[in-house]
């Protein structure tokens, strides 16, 4: 009897997640998480993170362990209990495969795994722990401390 691990190696995960761009957005930047340009319109600022090569794979694992290559068109992933809440402000995931959109995940800000159609739970896991690899750099550390010492005088209605 003949038994194969299939477990795909870092470099595959690296090689696979080459053709994708893979952007998070919120209220405050946008940043790729493939090259780390991360800029802000409203604070008119714009600057770019190294990633280093185990960030690059712990990115590249999220994605494709929590199938964000299956997404085809727009997900919108809010809590099922019938109530809305605005102004939402939360994360959108924008996916591009070979430089063409090809899907773009908004989250709401309210979201709860518990509350949410079983089938986004991986989406919100992935802007978890994505933005938990970010939180560690010390790069993006210092971005959003320059982010959070500029004057924000937005009201959201």
């Amino acid at each position: 009897m003949l038994f194969t691990h299939c477990e795909k190696s870092n470099e595959e995960y690296l090689d696979d997640f080459k053709n994708y761009d893979v952007t998070l957005s919120n209220s405050d930047f946008d940043i790729n998480l493939k090259n780390g340009k991360i800029e802000s319109d409203y604070f008119k600022m714009m600057d770019s993170i190294k990633f280093s090569k185990k960030e690059k794979i712990e990115f590249a694992k999220l994605f494709f362990d929590n199938n964000l290559k299956k997404l085809n068109g727009d997900l919108v992933i809010y809590n099922n209990d019938g109530i809305s809440i605005h102004p939402d402000i939360g994360t959108s995931i924008r996916i591009k495969y070979f430089a063409i959109d090809k899907s773009t995940v908004s989250i709401s800000g309210f979201a709860d795994s518990l509350k949410v159609r079983e089938t986004h739970i991986p989406y919100l896991r992935f802007e978890s722990k994505a933005y938990k690899i970010l939180e560690n750099n010390k790069e993006f550390q210092k971005i959003k401390k320059k982010i959070a010492s500029k004057e924000d005088d937005r009201v959201y209605l």
